[in-house]
């Protein structure tokens, strides 16, 4: 053989090497302007993990903007509100991977998605300057509880959603204790005194399932549910119902079974009013048709107690 076949040979190995590593890469992948990153999230369904999952990914897309403004003023309330409405910044996205985990049964996804990360600026400052006129949301919670059709004085799922929106930012009025009966009106009534944006009216309650044996012990069983409407206060208007999965307490106790119960149903109904929120209180705050009044003297308190 010829040297100059020798070369040839050589010539066309090294082209078919080199097609055959190109073609090993991944395509790139084009479109819409942004920033492409890949976010993991863990939840009870595969649609709600991969929603999470773009939620994550737009707060690691934003990621050295947001470093530089953590010390600005109502920085958690503009952060989650914008990840919250993830929609309108996630440009593409793809599901990478999902898997239900044996054990728990909860879903894994992770997502590789385009975000828009000059938009997530732009929004930023708009919520800003809203915020600079009108400050944060306020927000009135009242959820009737009752245990084995009893009121209770403390609504733990109240506290609960409370809680959740205080730590968001969200300024939490309260109206005091208020009977069952018109418990909507007067509660729409009460949120314009004090000047709310925004109401959350609803009932929750734990009913006994009875006894169970397991390793020669009795326990009770007790489930929970819990429902919820958000109001836009100047107008009145439904925004959203909320209504969420029975959850079950078994403990050696009624009252401890009816407590884990009902504990469940806090969090679960908590996290989902939480979204609406952050996901509405910019469009009522930017374009109140009526603007509440605020209170010129406290609310007057009903005595009567909760669940009457």
């Amino acid at each position: 053989m010829s040297s100059r076949t020798i070369r040839m040979f050589v010539v066309v190995g090294w082209v078919f090497l080199a097609v055959s590593s190109a073609a090993a890469q991944p395509k790139a992948t084009t479109g819409p302007v942004g920033k492409e990153v890949k976010a993991v999230s863990v939840a009870n369904t595969k649609d709600q993990a991969e929603s999470g999952a773009l939620h994550r990914a737009v707060a690691k897309a934003a990621e050295q903007f947001l470093e530089s403004q953590s010390k600005a003023p109502n920085f958690v309330l503009l952060r989650d509100t914008i990840v919250a409405r993830s929609d309108e910044l996630v440009k593409s996205h793809t599901v990478s991977w999902a898997r239900k985990e044996q054990d728990d049964e909860l879903w894994t996804v992770q997502v590789a998605a385009v975000v828009d990360v000059d938009g997530f600026k732009a929004r930023w400052s708009k919520l800003a300057e809203l915020l600079g006129r009108t400050g944060p949301p306020q927000v009135l919670v009242h959820v009737v509880q009752k245990v084995d059709g009893k009121g209770v004085e403390v609504s733990s799922v109240q506290k609960r959603i409370e809680s959740q929106l205080t730590k968001e930012g969200c300024v939490v009025v309260t109206g005091g204790a208020l009977p069952v009966v018109h418990i909507e009106r007067m509660t729409k009534d009460l949120a314009k005194a004090q000047g709310a944006h925004l109401l959350v009216v609803g009932t929750a309650s734990a009913e006994s399932g009875g006894s169970t044996e397991a390793a020669g012990r009795t326990f009770q069983s007790y489930k929970a549910t819990a429902s919820v409407r958000l109001f836009r206060v100047d107008t009145g208007e439904l925004l959203c119902s909320i209504t969420i999965k029975p959850t079950t307490g078994i403990k050696p106790t009624a009252a401890a079974a009816a407590e884990q119960a009902m504990w469940l149903a806090a969090k679960n109904i908590g996290i989902k009013v939480r979204s609406e929120v952050l996901a509405r209180w910019a469009d009522v705050l930017a374009a109140p048709t009526t603007q509440p009044a605020p209170a010129t003297q406290p609310a007057k308190r009903i005595r009567t107690r909760r669940g009457e």
